[in-house]
């Protein structure tokens, strides 16, 4: 049904988007689920000031080496530490068991790191999947899935 103007064109009344619709098209909402994904749950970063880290020497005590941040950091949770992470490593991260890493421990090697911090990425990122409904999760891992992947991630185990 629509509606005749002035010049007697039938015109159809704008209609409201059905959140289906709006989650299909999805557009900036799905690039900036995808961007949140990328840059906050994926990338180890500096919980102060956001630099992202890409080398790991081995301490999970980290950091931050951006010129007047110096935050003390962890490795594995990317816990504000002040200025020194090493008492929070050393009384046992919360987060180290659940991805492999025995409590209290100071250092790993780069491939215990990396098996860690996937872990710790996966539980960073079902949490967040969590707070989407069940389109926009699917359409986070479809847009993501070659992130994922490259960091030895499957994301059919996500959704």
């Amino acid at each position: 049904m629509g509606w005749k103007s002035k010049a007697g064109n039938e015109r159809s009344i704008p209609q409201e988007k059905s959140t289906a619709e709006r989650e299909r098209a999805g557009g900036a909402d799905r690039e900036t689920i995808r961007e949140h994904i990328v840059e906050k749950v994926l990338t180890l970063a500096c919980p102060r000031c956001k630099q992202a880290f890409v080398d790991f020497n081995g301490c999970l005590a980290l950091t931050c080496s951006r010129a007047g941040c110096d935050c003390g950091f962890c490795a594995l949770c990317q816990e504000d530490c002040g200025n020194d992470a090493h008492q929070h490593v050393g009384g046992g991260c919360p987060l180290a068991q659940q991805i492999g890493v025995r409590p209290r421990e100071f250092y790993v090697d780069a491939n215990q790191y990396q098996k860690a911090a996937s872990r710790a990425k996966a539980i960073r990122l079902r949490a967040y999947l969590d707070t989407l409904t069940e389109a926009r999760r699917q359409h986070a891992l479809e847009d993501c899935r070659r992130e994922l992947r490259d960091l030895g991630l499957e994301p059919a185990d996500f959704g």
